[in-house]
């Protein structure tokens, strides 16, 4: 359940921040258990995961990349926790892509480039961690944060179409993950951009939504 509260609470912030009508009491409740993940002795734990050191790693990277978002991350307590990590074998690029976006939004600049550099040193490893994840999400959410930094390329575009031509079903974390990448590759967003996801099965389409 820690990753599904990061996953609610960078869903409830987005909605926010987009307009919409969010209690400020439950959305505080909820920046605060993330906060609580990043400091000393924060348990994070999944009962059927192959791997829980990183289910932890995945955990409070996206714990992370959501309280940078919305200015609220304790710098000391992301170094230290960061500072930390030992003997973590990392199953996608996509946390540590997480963790150097928010060394990144907090100006620490040479663990922002650490961090990065381990995301574009870590290959998808396939398994049930309880992230919900796959080789297409964690892609496409990792261009997504990347080109928030204006650090997004066209080699990560052409692996997640790839990958994309490759699936005749998507999951719902894969079609959100996908829609965030479309739109952070309209990183000007100065023209309309129309974006459509179709299996067999399914469609959708968002017209400049921004996420």
């Amino acid at each position: 359940m820690n990753w599904l509260t990061a996953y609610v609470t960078d869903f409830l912030t987005d909605a926010r921040m987009a307009g919409a009508d969010v209690s400020a009491s439950s959305l505080e409740k909820s920046v605060q258990r993330l906060q609580q993940y990043l400091r000393d002795g924060g348990s994070v734990r999944q009962r059927w995961g192959q791997d829980q050191r990183y289910y932890s790693l995945a955990t409070k990277a996206y714990s992370a990349y959501v309280l940078a978002k919305i200015n609220r991350l304790n710098l000391s307590d992301l170094r230290r926790y960061y500072d930390g990590l030992t003997d973590v074998v990392s199953r996608s690029a996509l946390p540590w892509i997480q963790l150097g976006y928010a060394f990144d939004m907090l100006g620490d600049a040479k663990r922002a480039k650490s961090a990065y550099l381990l995301g574009r040193q870590t290959d998808y490893s396939e398994g049930y961690y309880g992230t919900y994840g796959s080789r297409l999400r964690d892609l496409a959410l990792g261009y997504a944060v990347l080109a928030k930094r204006g650090l997004g390329d066209g080699d990560m575009l052409l692996s997640i179409f790839e990958l994309t031509k490759e699936r005749r079903w998507l999951s719902t974390q894969e079609r959100n993950a996908l829609f965030r990448a479309a739109i952070a590759a309209d990183s000007d967003h100065t023209n309309k951009l129309e974006v459509v996801i179709a299996t067999s099965a399914f469609e959708q389409k968002y017209r400049n939504r921004i996420f």
